[in-house]
């Protein structure tokens, strides 16, 4: 369909009595892939009915980078998917007409030193949205990001990561990082301010 193709040496494929395709169930493992994507699985099968394929068993999705993001601007969440990310889990299903994939189950992504796993996830290629729902985890070197639920937006030009709290995390800040918001000036006694003052809990408001 359109650029996509999809593989397999052995299928069993039931028929209406118009000798049209109900749905197809694969013998031996899957290959799926196009100009952007390299999907495999252990065993297939394709829903025509409902336009719904699923994958399970050592399920590997290799996603690559496209011109757009080679080409997107510095510092933008396109412009860093510059190398192929893979997203490995036990099942996967995915709607070739509304073009919306489902994990159900756990999921690992990797892109050369990030490390993400969440519980399910889900990317809508239409709004070009990724979610990720349940124990949410980003790790790249020492920086680490925990959260119930993210949500990101790949659309160009309105990139975005949406985190709802609570979220926790350990960012890495650089040495040489001179901004306002990351010096902190002693006073006179040598002593460094804090970052938050509250008043006094026992001094009451005069009128």
């Amino acid at each position: 369909q359109d650029d996509a193709v999809l593989k397999t040496s052995a299928a069993i494929v039931n028929l209406d009595d118009q000798q049209r395709a109900l749905n197809a169930k694969s013998q031996s493992p899957v290959h799926l892939y196009n100009t952007d994507d390299d999907l495999t699985g252990q065993h297939g099968f394709i829903d025509f009915t409902r336009h719904l394929a699923t994958l399970d068993g050592n399920v590997v999705l290799v996603v690559k980078p496209d011109a757009q993001d080679k080409n997107a601007p510095p510092g933008s969440l396109r412009g860093r998917f510059k190398d192929a990310a893979t997203l490995t889990c036990a099942e996967m299903t995915y709607n070739y007409l509304q073009k919306i994939g489902h994990v159900p189950g756990s999921l690992t992504v990797t892109q050369k030193d990030r490390v993400l796993t969440a519980d399910s996830g889900m990317y809508d290629a239409p709004s070009k949205t990724v979610t990720l729902i349940g124990h949410v985890h980003s790790r790249n070197g020492d920086d680490e990001i925990s959260a119930p639920k993210v949500i990101i937006n790949l659309t160009q030009g309105a990139e975005s990561i949406t985190i709802p709290v609570p979220l926790h995390g350990r960012m890495r800040v650089k040495d040489d990082d001179d901004s306002p918001d990351n010096v902190n000036t002693p006073d006179d006694s040598g002593a460094v301010p804090s970052a938050t003052t509250s008043p006094s809990a026992d001094k009451a408001p005069t009128k």
